[in-house]
C-alpha cells in the first residue's frame, strides 16, 4: 500500500538515495508511512520493496520500520491548497465546503415565495396527511392561488393557521395556469428539484455546493434530506426535460432521487412544521443564483475556459482609457509583474521601499510615474527586522523631503509586514489574505528566494509557483507583483549578460524572466569624480514603456540596447538612492586598473593572486580568473619555475 507523501519524501521514494544516505532516507520513509496511517505490515512491505531497489537488505528494511513504529505517529501530512483563476475570482480548488447556514428564522415563507416566484405567478400549495401505512402523502390536489394571495394569507401566523392539523405542507416547484399542478397546467419551467435520500444532510449539502448548480433555494425537509431548487428557466416542456436530464446525468454518482424530474413536482414549503418529526421545514439558503443554467452547463461541459477577446473592443481600444494601467505607458498593469534583479548587498530592499514610498506619494521614481493616482503597496519581506526597516524608511523620507500632504498619503498607502516562516503554497495563502485585507495596487516580495519554497532552477517549480499560484492572485486581486531577486554567483571567467540578455541575469530558471512583464536590473558601474561608487538601474525588458529616464549620454543609451537606464548612488547620510551623472570610470573586468608594474619580480602564484585582490577588492576565485586572463592577454608572464613577472606596465585591465 502506498500512502500520499510530502513532495520531498515522495522524491526519495521514487528516486532512491545515494550510498551512505540509504538507511537514513529509509527511516524517513518509514516514519512518514507511519504518520500517514499505514499498518506496520504495509509499511514493512513498502520498505522491503524500496530497500531491494537501492541495494539494502530485508533485515535493514524491517529494522527501519520497527524503529519508526516504536514511536507515536505525528499529524498526517495533507496536500496543500491549489489556487486557480475562475471568472474573475480566486478559487481554491480544494476549498472546504462552507458550513450550512443557520436557517432563516424571520419570515422564511415570504422570502422564499418572493425569491422563487414572480409577481402574478399561480402557485400550488398542498397540505399533507399520513396514509394507512403511516407514510406521508399530499392531501388531494391542494390549493392554487397567486403569489400575492399566498403572501397575504401567510402574514403573521397565517401559515400556521392554514396548516392546521396537517402533518406538513408541500409546494409545487413551478408556476401554473391557475388550475392545478399537473404537467399540462405548468406555464413556467423555472425550477427543477434535486433531493438525495441515500446520504446524510451534510453530505447532501457538500454535493450541492461542489456541483456549483444555480440554486435559488435550499430547504430542509424537516427530516433527513435537503431539497435544492435549481433554477434552469427552460422555455418549454421539451427543453425542461433536456436540462433536467443533463443535471441528473451530471449528479448520477451522487444518486439523486429520480422521482423528482417532473415540472410540477412537490417540495417542502419552508416555515411549515412537519409534525411527524417535530421539526420545521427550514429555509437554509435563498437568493438569486450567481450564474445562469447555461453558464453552469458550459462550465460543466467545457471546463473553466477563458473568454475570447472581443474584436470590437480590440479594434476600438484606447491606451489612455485603459483603467488597468499602474505604471508607465502600460508598462505595468493590474495582474502584471516586474522582476527587480541585483546582487546581494547593493540595496535592493531600500530601492523597493523607496519606489513604493515615491509612488504612494504620487511622485515619479527616476521618471517612472504612477498612472493617474498614488499607488498603494503591500511589502512582504523576510530579511529586515523593525529596526532595519525604520532605518531605511527614515533615510528615504529625509532624501525625498515629502510635503505633509504627501507624507499622509504614504502612511495610508504603504503596508509593510515581515514573514520569515511561510514558503510555497502557504506563502501564497498568506498573500491572498493580506491582499484581501489591504487591497494593494502593488505587492512587493523581498526577496523571492525566501518565499518560493523550492528549486527556482527547476522550470516546473518556477512555472508552477509563478503561473499557477501568483498569477491567479494578481488577476483576481487587481494588483501587480514586484519581486526582488538575486543574481547568481559571478561566473568563473568574469563574463556576463549583455544588452537585452540582461533580463535573464537573475538566478534560476529562464521561466522567471519569461513570466515577468518587466525586468529591472541594479548593478555597480564605477566611481564618480569624488570617488563615490555609482550604480545603474536598467529596465531590461519593455523598458521604453517604463518612462525611466535614459542615460545621460547617447553612448549609454546605445550600449544598453536602447533600454533606458539611470545612474544612482547611495545618499551621503541615511539610506536612500539618489540620481547622479554617468561615472568617470566604470567598474568591470577592464575597468579595474591594475598597475602590473608594481607586481614584485619573481612572485609566486599565491602572491600574484593576493596582489590582484589587494588592488581590486575581488574575491579569491575572481582574482584567480583575472590572473589567468592577464596571462592570456600578455600582461604578465610565468617562468618554467612557476614564478611571475610583469610584461606590460601600467596597462589598465
Amino acid at each position: 500500500m502506498i500512502a500520499p507523501l510530502p513532495p520531498a519524501i515522495e522524491a526519495i521514494h521514487r528516486n532512491g538515495a545515494a550510498e551512505g544516505e540509504r538507511n537514513t532516507q529509509l527511516f524517513k520513509l518509514a516514519c512518514q508511512w507511519r504518520d500517514q496511517g499505514l499498518t506496520e505490515f504495509d509499511a514493512t512491505t513498502n520498505a522491503e520493496e524500496w530497500a531491494y531497489k537501492v541495494g539494502l537488505s530485508q533485515n535493514e528494511a524491517v529494522s527501519a520500520v520497527r524503529s519508526a513504529f516504536s514511536k507515536p505517529a505525528r499529524e498526517a501530512w495533507k496536500p496543500k491548497a491549489k489556487y486557480a483563476y475562475q471568472n474573475g475570482a480566486i478559487v481554491r480548488e480544494d476549498l472546504p465546503i462552507p458550513p450550512m447556514p443557520i436557517s432563516v428564522e424571520s419570515g422564511p415563507v415570504d422570502k422564499f415565495l418572493t425569491t422563487c416566484f414572480d409577481v402574478g405567478d399561480y402557485i400550488n400549495i398542498c397540505r399533507s396527511i399520513k396514509d394507512k401505512d403511516g407514510r406521508e402523502r399530499p392531501d388531494g390536489a391542494g390549493e392554487t392561488r397567486s403569489r400575492e394571495e399566498w403572501l397575504e394569507l401567510f402574514k403573521g401566523d397565517g401559515l400556521k393557521e392554514w396548516q392546521g392539523d396537517a402533518v406538513g405542507v408541500y409546494v409545487s416547484i413551478n408556476a401554473n395556469n391557475g388550475k392545478n399542478r399537473k404537467a399540462e397546467s405548468i406555464v413556467k419551467y423555472r425550477h427543477c428539484l434535486i433531493e438525495f435520500d441515500e446520504s446524510t444532510m451534510a453530505e447532501q449539502w457538500a454535493i450541492i455546493k461542489r456541483s456549483g448548480l444555480p440554486t435559488s433555494s435550499i430547504i430542509k425537509s424537516g427530516s433527513r434530506s435537503l431539497h435544492a431548487w435549481v433554477e434552469i428557466r427552460a422555455a418549454n416542456a421539451k427543453e425542461f426535460a433536456e436540462r433536467v436530464d443533463f443535471i441528473y446525468k451530471h449528479l448520477e454518482h451522487s444518486k439523486p432521487d429520480p422521482a423528482n424530474k417532473d415540472a410540477g413536482r412537490l417540495s417542502r414549503l419552508p416555515g411549515a412544521m412537519r409534525t411527524a418529526t417535530g421539526l420545521q421545514q427550514e429555509l437554509v439558503e435563498c437568493g438569486a443564483p450567481t450564474l445562469t443554467y447555461m453558464e453552469w452547463m458550459e462550465r460543466t461541459i467545457y471546463g473553466d475556459i477563458p473568454e475570447p477577446y472581443s474584436w470590437e473592443q480590440l479594434v476600438n481600444f484606447k491606451e489612455d482609457a485603459d483603467i488597468t494601467q499602474l505604471l508607465g505607458k502600460r508598462w505595468i498593469c493590474r495582474g502584471g509583474s516586474a522582476l527587480w534583479v541585483g546582487s546581494s548587498g547593493l540595496g535592493k530592499s531600500v530601492l523597493c521601499l523607496q519606489a513604493a514610498i515615491t509612488w504612494a506619494a504620487g511622485r515619479d521614481l527616476f521618471g517612472i510615474s504612477p498612472h493617474g493616482k498614488p499607488l498603494k503597496s503591500l511589502i512582504v519581506q523576510a530579511e529586515n527586522d523593525e529596526g532595519d526597516v525604520a532605518e531605511a524608511l527614515q533615510g528615504i523620507l529625509k532624501a525625498l523631503d515629502l510635503t505633509a500632504e504627501e507624507l499622509d498619503r504614504v502612511k495610508q498607502n504603504i503596508v509593510i509586514v515581515r514573514d520569515c516562516t511561510s514558503t510555497g503554497e502557504r506563502f501564497v495563502d498568506r498573500m491572498r489574505r493580506l491582499a484581501e485585507k489591504h487591497k494593494p495596487d502593488l505587492a512587493w516580495v523581498d526577496p523571492l528566494l525566501a518565499f518560493i519554497g523550492g528549486d527556482l532552477s527547476s522550470q516546473e517549480t518556477a512555472g508552477g509557483f509563478l503561473r499557477n499560484l501568483l498569477n491567479p492572485l494578481a488577476l483576481s486581486g487587481g494588483f501587480a507583483w514586484m519581486l526582488m531577486h538575486h543574481t547568481p554567483k559571478p561566473t568563473r571567467d568574469g563574463s556576463g549578460y549583455q544588452g537585452h540578455d540582461k533580463a535573464y541575469s537573475g538566478f534560476g530558471s529562464s521561466e522567471l524572466t519569461n513570466w515577468a512583464r518587466a525586468v529591472l536590473m541594479l548593478s555597480p558601474c564605477g566611481q564618480d569624480d569624488q570617488g563615490t561608487y555609482t550604480y545603474k538601474l536598467e529596465v531590461t525588458k519593455r523598458g521604453k514603456r517604463s518612462g525611466l529616464r535614459p542615460g545621460v549620454t547617447a553612448s549609454d543609451f546605445i550600449a544598453s540596447k536602447t533600454q533606458p537606464l539611470v545612474h544612482l548612488k547611495h545618499a551621503d547620510k541615511g539610506m536612500a538612492w539618489i540620481e547622479v551623472g554617468a561615472p568617470e570610470k566604470s567598474v568591470g573586468r577592464k575597468a579595474m586598473s591594475i598597475d602590473w608594474g608594481k607586481l614584485p619580480q619573481g612572485a609566486k602564484y599565491s602572491q600574484v593572486v593576493a596582489f590582484v585582490q589587494q588592488a581590486t577588492g575581488l574575491q579569491e576565485r575572481q582574482a584567480k580568473a583575472r590572473v589567468k586572463q592577464a596571462k592570456e592577454d600578455g600582461l604578465i608572464e610565468e617562468t618554467e619555475a612557476g614564478l611571475f613577472s610583469k610584461k606590460v606596465t601600467n596597462e589598465p585591465f
